[in-house]
């Protein structure tokens, strides 16, 4: 069987399940054959076209300009996050100074031919991503503090179910 067959007739078993979430077999198979993907094209001498790889750094990139625009000019920004982008302007411009000057570093070892091996890409692809995930982590905590409970909890009663369970933790 071939690994499209295998995603497809895992969908297929998975779909019939009643719970949402057993939809998750396929991410572990998406992500094999995705790394897969990457790796041969990546290693392969022969493509030229090895821009697309660097897609996933410039939407990051592209996302912490757009808080720092934010910043600026705080219309761009959705209500819920404009006071956590402002507060947060300090992180935003550090976390994306070190990101960006770790991949521009990524870029001008390729360039020079210092790294000819997929390792340090994916070196720079995993710090970039780390730090990319703490520098969310702080803006969504940020705006989450700023949340009403009462709003929350207004908006996301009519959701709940009569036989849903419900676990309240650290109450």
């Amino acid at each position: 069987m071939n690994n499209k067959g295998f995603i497809s007739s895992t969908h297929e078993r998975e779909r019939d399940k009643s719970l949402p979430q057993y939809v998750l077999p396929i991410f572990p198979a998406l992500a094999i054959l995705t790394g897969q993907t990457i790796g041969i094209r990546f290693n392969d001498p022969a493509n030229k076209e090895k821009w697309i790889l660097y897609l996933p750094w410039s939407i990051t990139l592209a996302l912490i300009l757009y808080f720092l625009l934010g910043w600026g000019w705080p219309q761009l920004l959705p209500n819920e996050i404009r006071l956590a982008v402002s507060q947060q302007v300090a992180p935003v411009t550090i976390y994306g100074a070190v990101i960006s000057g770790i991949y521009e570093s990524y870029l001008f070892g390729m360039i020079r031919g210092i790294w000819r091996d997929a390792g340090a890409a994916y070196l720079c692809a995993c710090i970039g991503t780390a730090l990319f995930l703490l520098l969310s982590g702080q803006t969504v905590q940020a705006a989450s503090f700023h949340r009403a409970a009462k709003t929350l909890t207004e908006e996301s009663a009519p959701l709940i179910a009569p036989d849903d369970q419900i676990v309240f933790y650290a109450t």
